[in-house]
């Protein structure tokens, strides 16, 4: 699908938010989905779209959230008003929605957009948020920021004060987004806490839709055989203790 590019807005050296219209475009963008969007001229290396967290929709727009982390994400980032690009989506499985719950989300890096659709979307919900990033250019709005470096916040992984947040505080249900080790460390400490988690994964993804099986993670299986699943596909949220963290 072919969609105009409507506002490029640079956030800081290496973010940027794309907005685009989203006209023929007829399924709804849930928090935890993706898309993947196809570059404008070709890159050595990258012949499949680049796949990206929504951060914003409504019902004419969409905004991706991007962080430049090579030649595909830099043209993307520098792509011009009114540009058209392949974009295919809705993809993926979303996060699931509460009402009138005590919820915390705990997102590092770029980890950061899915949370917060999703925060717009949770309704009546009583929200903590959590949010790390080695520099203070990875740290955006939330309730407790962390950086690896001491920039801003506290000085530290988004982890550092989890336990005691989570003895003064019950939550009903736990989001997270960011890298691996995070998210198992946030599984293994939630778990403790009985509190329900669920995680968007950050896998690299080549089709995007589940044929190359390029994304899988092995999972949870009740036979002797090793299970695995898609995180383009069956995810890319899961919940936490479904996944067989290495």
């Amino acid at each position: 699908m072919k969609c105009k590019l409507l506002e490029n807005i640079k956030i800081n050296e290496d973010y940027y938010l794309l907005k685009f219209s989203r006209e023929g475009i007829k399924a709804e963008f849930q928090p935890g989905q993706f898309v993947t969007v196809k570059l404008p001229q070709q890159v050595p290396g990258q012949r499949l779209g680049i796949p990206i967290s929504i951060y914003q929709a409504d019902t004419s727009t969409f905004t991706l959230f991007i962080k430049i982390l090579g030649e595909g994400t830099r043209i993307l980032a520098h792509a011009i008003q009114d540009t058209e690009l392949d974009i295919l989506g809705p993809l993926g499985q979303a996060f699931t929605l509460l009402t009138n719950k005590t919820v915390l989300l705990i997102s590092g890096g770029v980890g950061y957009p899915p949370l917060r659709f999703l925060k717009d979307k949770l309704k009546d919900c009583q929200i903590t948020w959590i949010h790390g990033g080695k520099f203070a250019s990875d740290i955006f709005p939330c309730d407790h920021a962390y950086t690896e470096d001491g920039s801003r916040g506290e000085k530290g992984l988004v982890t550092s004060d989890l336990r005691d947040i989570l003895n003064n505080q019950k939550f009903d249900m736990a989001y997270s987004c960011g890298p691996n080790p995070m998210l198992k460390a946030v599984a293994s400490i939630l778990k403790d806490y009985d509190i329900p988690l669920e995680v968007s994964l950050e896998e690299y993804m080549a089709c995007g839709i589940g044929v190359c099986y390029g994304c899988a993670v092995q999972v949870v299986s009740n036979d002797e055989q090793p299970l695995y699943k898609r995180v383009c596909k069956d995810g890319p949220v899961f919940h936490a203790d479904e996944i067989i963290w290495e």
